[in-house]
This record gives structure tokens, sequence and C-alpha cells, in this order.
């Protein structure tokens, strides 16, 4: 056994080091209270937040060997604020009332700009078989392919496709028709504005397709993340002055721990966090990434008329770099 005079420096060195990560960790929590998404880095930390709490075990299993309260208590700490920052992005399905009558199903789905697979896509939907499809970057090729696959089971087809990442499309069993409007600010994508006839009810449809931050020098990261901040503050004007039910599905590139998110949550509810289990992770997939399904960037919104009956992440098409989100909402 090692004398304990050559242990404790090195027992020293550990509880040093537990403790400056536990001070990281309510650092970051305070930062980002605080701050937001202020900073390029900070928005990052904010979007990948569960992986920090990764060092955590290790911190409790030297702490209970080397009987340390000070890395005891760092344990506990670090799990407090885990559960209050992080934990909400982990609903756990409680039980909750289930539809009283009919509920309408909808999916959302990147399918990938650059897929080589229109059939992919087809088979995807065609599986999940929603009443309502929200497409972000729609292809002519996809294009193409819904409107002779799928032009049976789904006739209403509002469909905008471009050869890049910015085509946009939806579908429907119900009938659907293009409103005209449009959302203030700049997008790369332009929002489809569309009113859905579901019985006797006219129920309003944005699908949304927000700016993404590539992972490229800090300024131009930020520009991206106000960009998108200010895209999500455009979305929140239509629902606050948008009387009627409101479905707002789409890729918001954006986790639920970011500033973009917070704005949405202050008029409209997440289907996810209402009805869906575990992380819901939609994002990245495919061979391009070394790590797949990190984060859940693909919502599904609604307004209060609406409650949510069920979530769930469909299976990966293998050649989009998303996972589709089916959900379920009925009217109150």
């Amino acid at each position: 056994m090692r004398p304990a005079s050559s242990r404790a420096p090195f027992a020293r060195l550990l509880i040093a080091l537990g403790s400056a990560y536990a001070s990281g960790i309510f650092g970051w929590a305070v930062c980002r209270a605080l701050l937001g998404d202020r900073w390029w880095w900070l928005f990052a930390l904010n979007a990948f937040a569960p992986f920090l709490l990764l060092p955590l075990p290790v911190v409790a299993v030297v702490g209970l060997a080397l009987r340390s309260r000070t890395l005891l208590l760092a344990t506990v700490g670090v799990l407090v604020v885990g559960g209050v920052v992080i934990g909400p992005s982990f609903p756990l399905d409680w039980p909750k009332a289930r539809a009283e009558g009919p509920a309408l199903t909808i999916l959302t789905f990147n399918v990938f700009g650059h897929s080589d697979c229109p059939a992919c896509a087809v088979a995807t939907i065609r599986a999940a078989n929603a009443d309502l499809v929200a497409i972000q970057e729609l292809t002519p090729a996809i294009a193409d392919a819904l409107a002779r696959d799928l032009a049976e089971a789904y006739p209403y087809q509002v469909l905008a496709p471009d050869p890049g990442v910015v085509g946009m499309g939806t579908i429907s069993r119900y009938p659907l028709r293009a409103t005209g409007e449009a959302l203030l600010g700049s997008w790369f994508a332009t929002p489809q504005l569309l009113a859905l006839d579901y019985g006797d009810t006219t129920v309003a449809v944005i699908n949304a397709h927000l700016d993404a931050t590539a992972l490229t020098d800090g300024p131009k990261m930020e520009a991206t993340i106000r960009l998108r901040e200010a895209q999500a503050r455009a979305i929140v004007a239509f629902a606050e002055a948008h009387e009627g039910p409101l479905i707002v599905p789409g890729d918001y590139n954006t986790t639920d721990r970011n500033a973009a998110y917070a704005t949405l949550a202050t008029a409209l509810r997440d289907t996810w966090r209402e009805a869906g289990r575990g992380p819901g992770h939609t994002f990245p997939g495919g061979a391009a990434y070394a790590l797949n399904w990190l984060v859940r960037i693909d919502y599904v919104f609604h307004s209060a008329q609406w409650r949510a009956v069920s979530a769930r992440v469909c299976d990966w098409d293998r050649s989009s770099d998303h996972r589709p989100l089916l959900v379920q909402l009925a009217l109150r």
C-alpha cells in the first residue's frame, strides 16, 4: 500500500480538479441565466450542455473513494444544476390526458438538400402516415417524387423546391393553401404560411427553417445566432397576433437550451416537452458525422388551442442528416 504521505498530494490534486470542474459548471449556469447565447462559445456550451455532465460520475467515484466532503458536495451541486437547466430537455412522458376526439398527426422532416434518394424520403413519409407533412430542404427531385408517388395520399401539396437547402414544401390530407402572408425579417429559407381546413376549423400553419450556425469564426457564428433569434421573434409576433389555432413545425437549428427557443416558448408550446420521452435527438446523422444524434433541433410548436397527445422520433431514412419528428395534436 502506498504511504499516506505520498498519496496526499495526488488526492489534493484530484480534489482540486473536481472542485474546478464543479466551479466551471456553476459559472456556465450563471452565464447562461444572465447572458443567454451572448457569445458563440456560450451558445455552443448551452447547445451541448448534457455533455458537460459526462465527467460527473468520475467526480462522484473519486469523492467516495477519498471520502472527500468537498467532492461529494460538488457532485450534489452539479446534479442540482443539471436537473434545473438540463432536466427539462429529457421529458419522462408522465401519464397524460389522451385526446377525447380525433387527433391531427403532423410530421416535420428535413429531407436534406443534398440527398440522392428521393425514394427514401417518400418511403419515410408514407410509413409515418401523418395528416400533415412539413418538409425542409425540399429539392426538385424529391418534390417530383412527392407529386408523383404521394398525390393520392396527399392531394393538397404546396411545394417550393430548390436545388440547394432552401426549398420548402408542405403536403396534407386536408385542404391546404398558401395564405400569401410573409414573416418579417431576413430568411435564407422563406417560411411557408398556410391555412389548413381541419373540419370546421381553419388552422394556421407555419413551416419554418431557421438559419443554421456553421462552425466558422466567432463573428460569423454570432451573426447567425442573432439572425436566428430575430427569426424566432418574428414567429412569436405572428403567433401573438393570431387568434386561432396555430401549428409551427420545422427545423429550428437551435436546442431547447438556447435563447431562440426561450423566445419561441414565450408564445408557443413544444410538443416534445409535453408528450415526448427522452432526449428526442434529431440531428446530426449520416456518414459525414463522427457522432450521430447529438441534439434536438426539429420541433412542432403549437398554440394553446391544442393539446399534445404524443410525440416520437421516427427511424432514420439513411439519406437525410435529420430524423423526422411525428406528433399528434388534439383541439381542446
